[in-house]
């Protein structure tokens, strides 16, 4: 089994989820370090697919404007907006069809009561992908815009309007954008990349997945200098509780040393330990990077090699 296909058999047969206490000593992870794992998984699937909201579920509202709002700081002109309950939501999608004149802007109050035409509002064009201040005049197709930590959101005519625009509003509580202000042009959106990459590289180090121990080691090191633990993915094999340690040396570990970080790894069972554990920095070691396969927990007692399967992430 994979290092992932083993976790997601463990998550799917012990129907976990965040709000669990106790310690899954039928899969061997506690469950701290699991919950750890879970809400980084979770992130990177907000990150990478745009989902998620933590349970809230989207609300929707739709409505026609046919005039323009006189009244743009209160209770709006009939005909001239259609608004949305955010209630802890993100993001709001935005559908607009129907033949019309006239731009469209965002609004949003706080209190409930006062409404106000924020400065930076940003438009994404979900089709173009351009971004605007407002929805030009006779556009049609779909838009998002951030709205944290707001009451309420409108779409609103605070000019002049013709015919008829149908809107259809989404609210989420995944963030699922992020926008500049400003005119979009091929120099600036490389910038921006180059940008976001740094901020993702200096986040995340790109580290070192050890070979797949597949039973042929129970002790091994990984780097003879100073370094850093980011993952550990462990497989006992035996009918006991064993113990993956990390030991700060730059030569393999031996019988009663003294590792650093130590895990139990219950009977027939996996551990899996990422980034959500140590952090960006990692589990530092100031003279070598190894690891040791361990009957003992204080100390090291070497187990039987053929007992553990194991990699572990370092730089």
């Amino acid at each position: 089994m994979t290092i992932w296909t083993d976790l997601l058999a463990a998550i799917e047969a012990e129907a976990i989820d965040l709000g669990y206490t106790g310690t899954l000593t039928e899969v061997g992870i506690d469950q701290p370090y699991l919950a750890k794992l879970i809400t980084l998984l979770d992130l990177r699937a907000k990150l990478v697919l745009g989902t998620g909201g933590g349970g809230v579920a989207d609300t929707t509202a739709t409505g026609t404007i046919t005039t323009e709002n006189l009244v743009p700081t209160g209770v709006a002109t009939a005909g001239s907006a259609v608004s949305i309950d955010l209630d802890s939501k993100g993001t709001v999608t935005i559908q607009v069809t129907g033949t019309y004149t006239g731009a469209l802007s965002a609004q949003i109050t706080t209190d409930g009561t006062n409404w106000v035409t924020p400065a930076n509002t940003v438009f994404k064009n979900m089709v173009t992908g351009a971004n605007s201040v407002t929805i030009p005049s006779a556009s049609v197709g779909i838009w998002q815009i951030e709205v944290i930590g707001h009451a309420k959101f409108r779409l609103s005519a605070l000019a002049a309007v013709t015919g008829t625009a149908t809107i259809a509003l989404r609210a989420a509580a995944n963030t699922s954008q992020v926008s500049v202000a400003g005119v979009s042009t091929a120099a600036n959106q490389t910038t921006g990349n180059a940008s976001l990459t740094s901020l993702v590289t200096a986040a995340i180090p790109a580290f070192t997945n050890s070979p797949i121990n597949l039973g042929s080691a129970n002790a091994a090191t990984l780097k003879a200098s100073a370094g850093a633990v980011y993952k550990v993915y462990c497989y006992n094999k035996n009918a006991a509780t064993r113990f993956f340690q990390i030991h700060n040396k730059a030569t393999a570990p031996v019988n009663t040393d003294v590792p650093v970080e130590v895990f139990p790894v219950a009977a027939n069972s996996a551990l899996l330990i990422d980034i959500a554990f140590w952090g960006a920095t990692g589990r530092t070691c100031s003279t070598g990077v190894s690891w040791a396969f361990s009957t003992t927990e204080a100390t090291l007692t070497l187990g039987t090699a053929a007992d553990v399967t194991s990699s572990v992430g370092y730089l």
